[in-house]
C-alpha cells in the first residue's frame, strides 16, 4: 500500500516487478491493508530483458499462476489497484505489461523500445 518504485535498473529476470493478490483469511482480521497491491507508483525505471517486465494480477498462486475460480479457500482475492505506472523505458522485453483482473491501473509517458509483446 503507497509503494514507490523508481529509478531502478531490472534486467535479465522472469518479472521485473510482480505483484499480486492472494487471499488468506488470517490477513482479513489482523493486517485488511495488506490483502492486496494498493497504490503502487513505478516510475523513472528501466526495464530491460525481462521475460515479463511487470505482472499485476489477482488471485494468483505466488503471483506467476492463477488460483482455482473462487480462490484457495473459497473466496476470491481483493483485485490489485489504482497503481501508476509512468515515465519507464522498457526494452527488448518478452512482454512489458501484462495485467489480470485489475482496477483503475493508469499508465502513461512509457517509452517502448523492442519488446516482443507489447
Amino acid at each position: 500500500m503507497n509503494f514507490n518504485i523508481n529509478r531502478n535498473i531490472l534486467s535479465n529476470n522472469r518479472y521485473g516487478i510482480l505483484l499480486c493478490s492472494k487471499h488468506i483469511p488470517q490477513f482479513d482480521q489482523g493486517m485488511p491493508e495488506n490483502t492486496t497491491s494498493l497504490r503502487w507508483t513505478i516510475e523513472r525505471n528501466i526495464f530491460s530483458g525481462n521475460h515479463k517486465a511487470i505482472r499485476i494480477a489477482a488471485d494468483q498462486d505466488h503471483g506467476i499462476k492463477p488460483l482455482p475460480a473462487r480462490g484457495e479457500l473459497g473466496y476470491p482475492a481483493p483485485k490489485p489497484a489504482n497503481h501508476v505506472i509512468r515515465n519507464n523505458v522498457f526494452e527488448k522485453n518478452v512482454h512489458a505489461f501484462e495485467q489480470i483482473d485489475i482496477l483503475d491501473t493508469r499508465i502513461d509517458s512509457n517509452e517502448l523500445r523492442n519488446n516482443y509483446y507489447e
